[in-house]
């Protein structure tokens, strides 16, 4: 994911709404503190679940956010 954090998806919701006639039904600050609780609820679940690629780099930085300092 850190390989598109930087890419830019030109997006308009207006745009969306004039040709298609829809609206989100949620927005990414409504949505997003929930994203961050699941995402370092369980880490690996969440990343199978959005089709994400689990890397053992990421394994081993899930275990170490875990561990007592």
């Amino acid at each position: 994911m850190v390989d598109l954090a930087d890419a830019h998806y030109p997006i308009s919701i207006d745009s969306a709404k004039g040709k298609l006639g829809w609206t989100p039904r949620h927005t990414l600050r409504g949505t997003l503190p929930e994203m961050v609780t699941r995402l370092m609820g369980d880490p690996k679940r969440w990343y199978e679940e959005n089709n994400l690629t689990w890397t053992d780099a990421l394994r081993e930085e899930a275990a170490a956010s875990r561990r007592p300092t």
